[in-house]
């Protein structure tokens, strides 16, 4: 049995891309963002550094008092703000999420998996994003909850996604656009 000794933290200036969608990383992970410059802004307080010395054991005192909570709570709670931070993260390292992001949504929308991988792929080649297969593409749709279903169209049982479509012209994949207009969107 592995204990834990301690938790790894990574102070970056920038990101770095995942590959991981199974809800395992981002359950684990906590983005904590610095967006506020202190040094040279108007506000900046002088001498600040010398004015918390006569506050050090005050502030020893609350970082105690959160510890103590810490321990007697057994987790730390998560800010909103933190949370929002992964989901943003997720959802940005995700291209299939912000292909998704890309094309119109309606609960009556329906697409085949064919055409819908086909759109994808070509979005992909576009925007120089990852496209690895259809297996892997279906993999990340589930993942953002969008399962295909067994329907039966023209008499022939196909996999089809709900809630988004793209314009399809003529009758292959390939010849499949994107548009962000739901209006150029009809079938």
């Amino acid at each position: 049995n592995f204990q834990p000794q301690c938790k790894p933290v990574f102070l970056v200036n920038h990101l770095p891309g995942t590959d991981d969608f199974s809800g395992a990383f981002s359950d684990r992970i906590k983005i904590v963002k610095f967006d506020r410059v202190f040094r040279g802004a108007a506000d900046e307080i002088k001498g600040l550094k010398d004015q918390l010395k006569v506050e050090y054991p005050g502030i020893l005192n609350w970082a105690l008092e959160g510890l103590g909570m810490w321990q007697e709570e057994g987790q730390l709670i998560t800010p909103s703000s933190v949370e929002g931070n992964v989901t943003a993260y997720m959802a940005e390292s995700n291209p299939v999420a912000r292909w998704l992001a890309d094309i119109p949504q309606g609960a009556n929308y329906q697409m085949t998996f064919q055409d819908a991988f086909g759109a994808y792929k070509q979005w992909a080649e576009r925007n120089d994003e990852l496209c690895k297969s259809d297996q892997w593409f279906s993999k990340r749709m589930a993942q953002l909850g969008h399962r295909s279903e067994s329907t039966n169209i023209d008499g022939k049982t196909t996999r089809t996604y709900q809630g988004f479509r793209v314009r399809v012209t003529g009758v292959t994949a390939q010849t499949l656009f994107v548009h962000s207009s739901p209006s150029e969107c009809l079938m």
